[in-house]
């Protein structure tokens, strides 16, 4: 029942950076972040990784709109089970870095790492309304959304569209 405050009315725009192998910095973290925190009516534009990342926690998520990533919008794992409630996604051009509308995991790894647990604990199972995914297809080597290790969740009224 984490209280991290209210966050509303944001835009965080031309973010992020790599800082070293498979360590880049989101538009947005969200790490452990509890239900008790606001995060409502904000928007993520070309961030140079993922939009909005959320590792484990409960908060909820109202009115998020994530554009022209170099990675994914919308990124969670490490158990997140969350609300998200009309998110909004335009990737990137055809040919350019944007990758997944959504990458969702359990754990955050995958079977080749040493430390991973043989259930991929802890399970991440968000509920998700009114999804709105813009993409450019997997002609264009894009993917709307994509479930792997431990991932789940609810997704509801959404439309994901190429």
């Amino acid at each position: 029942m984490d209280n991290s405050g209210i966050l509303r009315y944001v835009s965080i725009r031309h973010g992020g950076t790599q800082l070293g192998a498979a360590n880049e910095i989101n538009g947005l973290t969200l790490a452990g972040v509890g239900s008790m925190t606001t995060v409502e009516h904000v928007e993520v534009i070309s961030n140079a990784d993922d939009g909005i990342e959320f590792f484990g926690g409960t908060v909820d998520v109202k009115w998020a709109a994530v554009a022209f990533c170099g990675d994914d919008s919308f990124d969670y794992d490490q158990g997140y089970r969350g609300r998200g409630q009309y998110w909004f996604v335009l990737q990137d051009q055809p040919g350019s870095q944007g990758d997944r509308g959504g990458e969702f995991d359990g754990d955050d790894a995958d079977e080749t790492t040493p430390n991973v647990t043989a259930n991929f604990q802890p399970y991440a199972t968000p509920e998700i309304f009114n999804m709105t995914n813009i993409g450019y297809g997997i002609a264009a080597g894009k993917i709307g959304i994509l479930y792997r290790n431990g991932a789940g969740g609810d997704l509801h009224n959404s439309i994901i569209a190429n």
